[in-house]
């Protein structure tokens, strides 16, 4: 059973917080630092890449911090 699978491993993995209390304090710690020593964080709201038929469901954790979003399309360049 991987910690990655099992939402209680994965909170007691990062001193108690749950993954997505954990992107918010990153995304938040980085808004907050205006000196660029954090970088900003990149994630797929959808937790993956898709095959570029369909759009999947949102999940939370990139909006729990209450910032501003920036969309940003990412195209991969296939063989035909």
């Amino acid at each position: 059973d991987r910690a990655e699978d099992n939402p209680a491993k994965r909170k007691s993995a990062a001193k108690g917080l749950g993954v997505g209390e954990q992107v918010k304090n990153r995304i938040l710690a980085a808004e907050r630092d205006g000196t660029g020593a954090i970088s900003p964080v990149c994630l797929f709201p959808e937790g993956t890449t898709t095959n570029n038929t369909c759009l999947l469901p949102f999940h939370t954790g990139a909006f729990l911090a209450g910032t501003a979003v920036r969309p940003l399309l990412l195209h991969y360049i296939t063989d035909p």
